[in-house]
């Protein structure tokens, strides 16, 4: 978490990464589908892959790490 903050991670992002590495960092955690309540809490409720939750969409439609 240190070094993601040092890195100039958003502190909402790295509150995240406990949430989507549950189980340790892995193909499966990063491709396996939101909660529901997960898509409501941080995805307008739309379930989609819960890496999205930490990437943030720029104007051309570019997604970037947070």
């Amino acid at each position: 978490m240190a070094r993601c903050r040092a890195d100039g991670g958003e502190k909402g992002a790295i509150t995240l990464l406990q949430d989507v590495f549950t189980g340790g960092v892995s193909e499966h955690a990063l491709t396996r589908k939101m909660t529901r309540e997960e898509a409501l809490e941080h995805y307008g409720g739309v379930s989609t892959q819960v890496y999205r939750m930490i990437l943030r969409n720029e104007d051309a439609g570019r997604y970037h790490c947070r």
